[in-house]
Order: structure tokens, then C-alpha cells, then sequence
């Protein structure tokens, strides 16, 4: 439900929810989505991303996912940590240190995602070949060990 002013007003576990599209990062919104199948993330500030580390995205099989701020690679791997049985991952126009005219710092996870080990379809969308997408993808696609499809749509023919 959304109000007049573009807020989310959710109460309680949404058990039916099968696919929701989130611009927010509220946690009360998180705790009402530990049941969706689907989800379509747009992260824009990270410092406004007061994420429940409790949810547990129990559910979730797909999820799209959209970084639009510095340091969206952390809390992609927080949201992947926390959704078990995830099985399609797709990643849209998730910004590069040009943006922000600085080297990213990517720093990878002592263990991967249990998801990951699960992954059956990778899809990056506007896959610029950055630095720090390099590092990114390279870790999601040596930890995805039943992996059947991974693809790149980019500006550029660059290949993996």
C-alpha cells in the first residue's frame, strides 16, 4: 500500500505476497516480505538502508536487484546471505566507482552465500565492466556451483 506521499504503510507477514517491487530499504517493509517468491530491490541510499538483519527472505527464488548508490555490492551480499533458496539473480544497472570519481572497495565475504551454491540463472543488465563489477560477478560466478545460465547485457560487447 502506498500513500500520498510515495511511503510504504505495511503491517504483519505478508504469507500470501508472491512478487513485490521495493524502492525503499525501511526495515518494516522488510519484516513484511520474508515470504515473497519474487522481489525487485532498488537500493538508492545506502546510508538510509536501515536493513533488518533478521529477515530471512525464507521464500524468496528471484530477485532483481538494483544498486543506484555507493555501496550497493554490501548490501546485495547482505540480502543474499539472507535469502536461502534463491535461485535466479538479476543485476541492473548497478553503478560503478565512475559515479563517484573514487576506487570502490570491495571486500569479499570470508564465506559465500549459501544462495550462491544454489543459483541456477546470473543476469547482469547494463554491465559496464567496472572494477568493482568485475569483482562482483567474478565472486558470484566461482561460487555459483549449479549454475546454468549467466548472461550480460551491457553498452559494451565485453565478455566474462
Amino acid at each position: 500500500m502506498r500513500n500520498d506521499y510515495g511511503e510504504v504503510n505495511l503491517i504483519g507477514d505478508m504469507r500470501e505476497l508472491v512478487k513485490a517491487n521495493i524502492w525503499t530499504c525501511d526495515s518494516n517493509v522488510f519484516k513484511s516480505l520474508t515470504f515473497a517468491k519474487t522481489l525487485r530491490l532498488t537500493l538508492q541510499d545506502y546510508n538510509k538502508a536501515p536493513y533488518h538483519f533478521g529477515t530471512i527472505f525464507s521464500q524468496l527464488v528471484s530477485l532483481e536487484f538494483r544498486g543506484r548508490c555507493y555501496n550497493w555490492w554490501n548490501f546485495l551480499v547482505n540480502v543474499l546471505q539472507h535469502s536461502p533458496r534463491l535461485q535466479i539473480l538479476t543485476l541492473e544497472g548497478c553503478y560503478s566507482e565512475k559515479v563517484w570519481r573514487y576506487r570502490e572497495l570491495w571486500s569479499q565475504p570470508s564465506c559465500a552465500p549459501e544462495c550462491l551454491y544454489r543459483l541456477k540463472t546470473f543476469k547482469w543488465i547494463e554491465y559496464e565492466g567496472s572494477p568493482i563489477q568485475k569483482e562482483v560477478a567474478s565472486y558470484i560466478l566461482n561460487n555459483a556451483r549449479r549454475l546454468v545460465t549467466a548472461m550480460q547485457l551491457s553498452p559494451l560487447s565485453q565478455k566474462w
